[in-house]
């Protein structure tokens, strides 16, 4: 016997897709200064070896940024189908935004080598170190968000995302 889908609160629905577009839009502003603080470092390299060239900021960002395009064009679209998708696709940036250790690891590393004014680092030591410790904390933050994503997704997911269906561990989510 098929269950049938409960009736989905649309006010319940619209303060769910306001939380989405809310962290949508500090994980779209994360990526973009992330992408800031790559290319100042990258315009700062002078004479900068490994970890410094890597680009990190730049490539980081690219997580955010579409976790943020997703999430807010999801909260803006009126099209139910479209709107899962959207909100499905957000829902695995969201779990992508936590396999960014890497990221996290070159940005520490950077910071170390920086901070010690190590000969790998070059000039302007002291600006790089800075800017890798913003770095640091962006992809902190970055985490966060993807944490509070992933929780806000399961916990609404009767009006995020009626159609999923399965089980749990040992119990039905439903």
């Amino acid at each position: 016997m098929e269950k049938v889908p409960e009736k989905v609160d649309i006010q319940e629905k619209e303060r769910a897709l306001s939380s989405v577009k809310t962290l949508s839009v500090i994980g779209l502003s994360l990526g973009i200064c992330s992408v800031g603080i790559g290319i100042a470092v990258l315009a700062l390299m002078d004479g900068a070896s490994y970890p410094l060239t890597t680009g990190t900021g730049v490539w980081f960002a690219a997580n955010p940024i579409a976790f943020g395009i997703l999430g807010i064009a999801a909260a803006l679209s009126t099209n139910e189908i479209t709107q899962r998708r959207l909100l499905t696709g957000h829902y695995v940036t969201s779990i992508l935004l936590m396999t960014q250790g890497y990221a996290f690891a070159t940005a520490i590393q950077g910071l170390i080598v920086c901070s010690k004014g190590d000969a790998d680092c070059g000039s302007n030591a002291d600006a790089k170190a800075a800017l890798r410790g913003v770095l640091i904390a962006i992809i902190f933050f970055a985490y966060l968000v993807g944490i509070f994503s992933m929780g806000l997704h399961y916990r609404k997911r009767r009006v995020l995302h009626p159609d999923w269906k399965g089980t749990h561990c040992c119990r039905s989510w439903d």
